[in-house]
């Protein structure tokens, strides 16, 4: 994959949120919507043993019809699958350095939130918040990738 100047995901469609969810479903990964106690939490992903393999959107703290919030949490989630499916990072190394960059020049205040995470977390996370900014095919196409085996 060549990495460009992520992008704004803008461009989403209805059509795009089909598509990721039916790849997560082939997959075994259920897409939930529900109201979420949390404030603030827009979405999760939860995988234990062989029973719960799901992400769920928290909609209740989403802005309503809001197709791009939705889109970004649901694919922020879907970056943590593909670190399930790898057992392990998304992004090369050889690349982590740029993703830190453009994130920052994207979105700074996403950039500034990833400190408050234990130095562990930070690398998938800025993975997921990197991919909030990928155009819908790209995230599409690197679930493919990075969970080929996994899909039915």
């Amino acid at each position: 994959m060549t990495f460009g100047l992520a992008q704004s995901a803008a461009a989403v469609t209805k059509a795009d949120v089909r598509s990721l969810k039916a790849l997560l479903n082939s997959m075994g990964t259920s897409v939930i919507n529900r109201r979420c106690s949390e404030e603030n939490l827009f979405g999760y992903y939860e995988l234990s043993g062989d029973t719960i393999d799901q992400i769920i959107i928290c909609t209740n703290n989403h802005r309503k019809g809001d197709l791009d919030q939705y889109w970004e949490t649901l694919a922020h989630e879907s970056t943590h699958v593909m670190q399930g499916c790898l057992d392990g990072n998304v992004i090369d190394d050889s690349r982590i350095g740029r993703v830190y960059r453009e994130l920052k020049e994207i979105n700074l205040t996403s950039y500034k939130d990833l400190k408050s995470y234990e130095s562990k977390d930070r690398r998938e996370e800025v993975e997921a918040r990197w991919m909030e900014l990928q155009l819908p095919k790209v995230v599409i196409n690197m679930l493919r990738k990075a969970c080929k085996g996994y899909i039915r």
